[in-house]
This record gives C-alpha cells, structure tokens and sequence, in this order.
C-alpha cells in the first residue's frame, strides 16, 4: 500500500464483504531502501544490485 488511506479503504472492504471480521490491531512497516543487496526506486521497484559481505 503507499499511503495510510489505503489501509482504511482495504479494512473497509473486507469488513463488508465480512461482517464478523474485527480488526484489532495495525502494524504500519516503513519502506526499505534497500533489501539484502537489492537496489530500489522510490516506487520500491528493484533497479540494481549491490553485492554485500555478510562479514
């Protein structure tokens, strides 16, 4: 998701098309710029590689 309003629209839509569901927690994770070497643009699309040494 890229804003915090997806997150509302997403838990609206499931809540109606499930009406038992509760949601009783969010955990929100920041956008990682970078991932076990991989290169990512600012939409989180890889674009490169960037070997690392785990040492």
């Amino acid at each position: 998701m890229h804003d915090l309003g997806d997150i509302q629209r997403r838990e609206t839509a499931l809540c109606a098309r499930l009406p038992t569901l509760t949601v009783t927690d969010r955990i929100v994770g920041l956008n990682m710029a970078k991932r076990m070497g991989h290169l990512l643009d600012e939409q989180g699309r890889r674009i490169g590689v960037q070997p690392i040494s785990p040492w």
